[in-house]
């Protein structure tokens, strides 16, 4: 009897190692997580920019991309930006939570400063439309993210 309860914990343990190899195989991320941006009940995605990225495939071997894009303001000049009031606190809702991350405004074609950030959000300190790039950094890579901000 105690060869059999043996046998059954051995399989159960056996079945349980390869149910959990079979889920890490298929929540492989192969891209930047996306991000969503949001300030009280208006929210938008971000833009996907330049990005580095690797990941297992599972099989003894890697996959690595390297990912050029345009720069922020080109990359956000025809979509539609997410208006709030001056003083509102944008905050960042990533698919998968970064290592860490910074925010910048952008302008002139390069990064003009970086913004405090406090947790996953940051308050809006200027009228008009801002340009914010947000770089972040997970263990399989890194990502720059582009968005316009309308404050009124």
């Amino acid at each position: 009897m105690k060869k059999i309860s043996i046998l059954f914990i051995v399989i159960g343990i056996i079945m349980v190692g390869c149910s959990s190899k079979n889920v890490d195989k298929y929540s492989i991320i192969k891209k930047p997580p996306d991000l969503t941006i949001s300030s009280n009940s208006n929210k938008i995605n971000a833009v996907l920019g330049t990005y580095s990225w690797h990941y297992n495939n599972d099989d003894g071997t890697f996959t690595g991309i390297e990912a050029d894009s345009n720069s922020p303001s080109v990359l956000v000049e025809n979509k539609t930006p997410l208006n709030v009031e001056l003083g509102s606190d944008i905050n960042l809702h990533f698919a998968k939570t970064p290592q860490k991350f910074e925010v910048n405004i952008w302008g002139d074609g390069q990064k003009i400063k970086e913004i405090t950030v406090e947790g996953t959000s940051f308050k809006v300190k200027k009228v008009g439309r801002t340009i914010y790039e947000i770089y972040a950094t997970w263990e399989q890579g890194t990502a720059h993210y582009a968005v316009m901000v309308n404050v009124e």
